[in-house]
């Protein structure tokens, strides 16, 4: 594989429950040039076993890179492991209860090829059970 446009780097800490919703998200993108990076911060809740079974399976066609600390280091030392293995051109650092819009990797890949800028800006919505609907389209801005 050649140098991927972008890593997603994902800390995994029993969040099992969200773990399917964030990878069917994941699914949505047409992409293929994109680095999927898992940090096992060792939880107990059962999370990787299923990532190992189902998630896994969920990104073919993906390159997935999976990382395990023997302890729980906490949230900032999983990231930072994810981002010591990252190779892509630039990083995004999701949550494991974080959900994206259909098509949002498609939305970022195609700014970062368009304007080629060193920091990008996204924006977000908070979601919740009851209300689970984006209010407005995906937008990237690049800066400088």
């Amino acid at each position: 594989m050649n140098v991927p446009l972008l890593s997603v780097v994902i800390p995994v800490f029993n969040v099992k429950a969200y773990l399917p919703e964030l990878f069917a998200s994941l699914q949505e993108t047409r992409r293929r040039d994109v680095e999927i990076i898992l940090v096992d911060d060792a939880g107990q809740d059962g999370s990787w076993t299923w990532i190992e079974d189902w998630g896994i399976p969920l990104l073919e066609g993906f390159f997935v890179k999976c990382i395990r600390h023997e302890r729980n280091l906490g949230l900032s030392a999983a990231r930072n492991s994810g981002l010591g293995a990252a190779t892509g051109r630039y990083v995004l650092f999701l949550d494991s209860d974080d959900v994206l819009e259909a098509g949002a990797l498609d939305v970022i890949a195609t700014e970062i090829e368009s304007s080629a800028k060193d920091l990008y800006f996204l924006d977000f919505d908070f979601l919740s059970t009851e209300h689970c609907t984006f209010r407005r389209p995906l937008r990237a801005r690049g800066y400088p």
